[in-house]
């Protein structure tokens, strides 16, 4: 619908969608703190957008700004506000299906590993005067929301699939309708805002650094690395790794392939590098001396120490670092059961 000639953003015979009360409005929004002249502020954007904060189609949140050393309000509007938005131009037409890649760039329409995030979700969007569908990529390093730790935040670690495409939608509909949604951002693109070193400029990143957070990164995160390993997992590391193979009986065939062709580089061991066979050695040698601990500490204290940090088996560690801190603790533990005795 057009008004004096130019595309508006919500039809003049829309009813504003600020609710009658402020007390519906901090239900809505259900922000501990939140004041009635933010929530007031909050309405009247939705009410402008023609978005309604009670169905979650726009969001009011509140974030740590450094440079104030104070939470701000920020409004964000939800992948349904950004449908809204543009089936109301009239010329949305739809979606192309999504879909999902691993680090081997294999674009596939639904994402089954359990043990690592895609790599990268697109999405593409039909409109009626473009000719073919405009698409989108966003990757899972550039958006997952990290927690202090640079753990991914709970619904990232749930569900990075959905998360992710997410994001890839919404670049795709403002690429389609820059108008409408020019300087719009959903929940799930900035979410990332909030990540540790989020304000330190890439030149002052160290190299390994920057690579580890270029890559789909080992399960379940993206994570920090080092080029020189713990002293815990120093010991025992052959001159010349030639030969991988043996671990993969040890560790099974899904684990051995996955630090290959993520860490290694590589889908077959004698086509990995030498530095980056020693690598794969030192993480497939820390796997499986944690998994050694189980019946030296037993099953219970075993697997407390891993939920601890968040993990179930040995194979989800992401980082030679938390090996060696987790290594640790067992052998901490191991002591402690010795001097009890």
């Amino acid at each position: 619908m057009k008004a004096n000639g130019v595309l508006a953003i919500r039809p003049a015979d829309t009813p504003p969608a600020i609710p009658a009360s402020i007390e519906l409005l901090k239900d809505a929004v259900n922000i501990p703190g939140a004041t009635d002249a933010e929530l007031r502020h909050f309405g009247h954007v939705a009410s402008a957008m023609g978005l309604d904060p009670l169905k979650r189609e726009i969001y009011m949140v509140k974030r740590w700004n450094p440079n104030l050393q104070r939470e701000t309000c920020t409004h964000q509007v939800g992948i349904d506000g950004f449908r809204r938005i543009a089936e109301r131009t009239g010329k949305y037409l739809g979606q192309t299906p999504p879909q999902w890649c691993g680090s081997d760039g294999k674009w596939m329409e639904v994402w089954l590993d359990e043990t690592l995030p895609p790599a990268a979700a697109r999405a593409g969007i039909y409109r009626a005067d473009f000719r073919e569908p405009i698409y989108a990529v966003a990757r899972f390093c550039e958006y997952v929301q990290l927690t202090k730790d640079r753990r991914p935040v709970p619904m990232w670690l749930k569900m990075p699939s959905n998360q992710l495409v997410k994001c890839a939608e919404a670049l795709a509909l403002r690429k389609a309708f820059p108008n409408e949604l020019g300087g719009v951002y959903t929940a799930e693109e900035m979410g990332q805002a909030a990540n540790p070193d989020a304000n330190i400029s890439d030149a002052t990143i160290p190299p390994s650094k920057k690579m580890a957070e270029s890559s789909s990164a080992i399960p379940p995160i993206v994570q920090k690395s080092q080029t020189v390993s713990p002293p815990e997992l120093e010991m025992g590391i052959p001159d010349i790794v030639a030969n991988l193979q043996p671990f993969e009986r040890v560790l099974g065939t899904k684990y051995y392939s996955q630090i290959l062709r993520e860490i290694g580089g590589a889908e077959h061991p004698n086509k990995v590098p030498l530095e980056k066979a020693r690598k794969c050695w030192k993480y497939f040698d820390a796997c499986l001396r944690v998994r050694e601990f189980s019946e030296r500490i037993g099953s219970d204290e075993y697997r407390r120490i891993l939920r601890a940090h968040g993990y179930e088996t040995p194979q989800q560690i992401p980082a030679l670092e938390e090996f060696a801190a987790i290594l640790r603790l067992m052998k901490a533990a191991e002591a402690a059961q010795g001097a009890a005795k």
